[in-house]
């Protein structure tokens, strides 16, 4: 067949019907650009800018990951402080696991660490660094409460005389891995350290119960309780006479921010009426030895009325990691006075969990 030569025209119609063909399919497809500088690990074909490095899984990796979870410092098992085999000026601690800051810290053995005389001295453990990479496992104690280091733990604070260990608090934060949160009870006032790298507590606070009305005198109000920036009031004492004291202010299922108030119930009004209620306990403290029962219930009547309840509030609050807060613990109010006399309302409480 003879060589025909194609209009110019034809040519380039023919050219931008492929270049239209061309631009189609790469947008259906869609382009890639490579970065000039990647690492995938662990990958057996070593994808990565630097040969090796996608093969490598290394000490900050590792730690990065961790973090990265938001996985919080905290003791899995063991690193407890023991008064009772201490001698002299030194506090036992036993052997145990705990995660700092992505590492994974196990001490295998009981180690005994000394104090300061006639101070309160704080225990941590500790993971030193040089050019950040860990390079030994220490306790280090101090008597400011101030974490040493990055990589470092509170675990307790123990009070010292001149010559022996009196006393010491376990400070350690608890695993977060757990069907019950880590938690402290009070039942009477104290200081409360938050754990290192907590910043949201959950608190549970009643005030005291009212006493209970006596035959001629009325029961004492119950004190208030207060944790952090909140407070939960006391009941009202009975009356000496028929009439028992209302509960403590808020309303039942009432919604603060953050949070819920209970008022206390009422003392029955009837002479020797029984006392309001106070609270409620969780279902999952009620088979906890440790867990006080009738908190801040007021207190029963003689020849009065009932004292009434304590308020209870739960709050989730936001707190400073390694920070001390005072707790106050409401007592109940003192019992009616006479020929017969009322029952004193009961204390106050504060739960608080992380």
């Amino acid at each position: 067949m003879p060589y025909k030569k194609m209009n110019p025209k034809h040519l380039l119609a023919m050219l931008a019907f492929f270049g239209m063909l061309l631009a189609t399919a790469v947008h259906l497809v869609g382009a890639t650009f490579s970065p000039t500088g990647y690492r995938v690990r662990p990958t057996r074909n070593d994808v990565a800018s630097t040969a090796l490095e996608g093969r490598m899984f290394n000490e900050g990796d590792l730690v990065r990951e961790r973090s990265q979870y938001g996985q919080r410092n905290f003791v899995s098992v063991g690193l407890s402080p023991t008064v009772a085999a201490s001698t002299n000026l030194y506090l036992t601690i036993s052997a145990g696991t705990a995660f700092i800051n992505g590492y994974f810290a196990q001490v295998t053995t009981t180690t005994l660490i000394s104090a300061t005389a006639a101070t309160t001295n704080y225990a941590f453990l500790e993971l030193p660094t040089s050019s950040n990479l860990v390079t030994s496992v220490r306790y280090t104690v101090n008597t400011s409460g101030t974490n040493p280091s990055t990589h470092s733990f509170l675990l307790c604070s123990f009070t010292a005389s001149a010559t022996s260990i009196t006393a010491a608090v376990d400070m350690r934060g608890l695993t977060p891995f757990s069907s019950v949160p880590p938690y402290t009870i009070f039942t009477s006032s104290g200081t409360y350290r938050v754990p290192d790298s907590v910043t949201v507590l959950k608190l549970t606070l009643v005030g005291g119960g009212g006493g209970g009305g006596g035959a001629s005198g009325a029961g004492g109000t119950g004190s208030n309780s207060t944790a952090f920036t909140y407070t939960a009031t006391g009941g009202n004492g009975g009356a000496s006479s028929a009439g028992g004291g209302g509960g403590a202010s808020g309303i039942d299922g009432s919604v603060a921010a953050n949070g819920i108030r209970h008022g206390g119930q009422s003392g029955q009004s009837n002479t020797g009426g029984l006392g309001g209620g106070g609270t409620f306990l969780f279902p999952k403290y009620n088979n906890l030895a440790t867990a006080p029962a009738n908190t801040g219930v007021g207190g029963m009547g003689g020849s009065g009325g009932g004292g009434g309840g304590g308020e209870t509030i739960q709050y989730y609050v936001t707190v400073t990691a390694g920070t001390g807060y005072a707790i106050v613990i409401g007592n109940g109010g003192t019992a009616g006075s006479g020929a017969t006399v009322g029952r004193a309302g009961a204390a106050g409480l504060a739960i608080i969990e992380y």
